[in-house]
């Protein structure tokens, strides 16, 4: 297999994962490491953006839609374990 089909693999499988997190209960200390992991992302993405050209930074679209998912499974798991019914 080439680095591109690694690539497209291991994103599929990530979302995969992601959609995996809204169905899977997740306990509380896996929760605090991916809402570190969510916040970490979201500055480094911030920090890319504001320092490259436009042409650059080409993946940001893609980029957006896939932490944007991630963000809402995160939403998701939160509003299920500590939301009120």
């Amino acid at each position: 297999m080439s680095n591109h089909e690694d690539r497209d693999i291991s994103i599929l499988i990530s979302i995969i994962g992601i959609v995996l997190m809204m169905v899977v209960p997740i306990p509380i200390l896996l929760l605090d490491i991916l809402l570190i992991i969510n916040i970490t992302l979201a500055l480094i993405i911030l920090l890319v953006s504001m320092n490259s050209r436009s042409f650059a930074f080409s993946i940001f679209p893609s980029l957006l839609l896939y932490t944007t998912l991630f963000r809402l499974a995160l939403n998701i798991l939160l509003q299920r374990k500590f939301g009120q019914t």
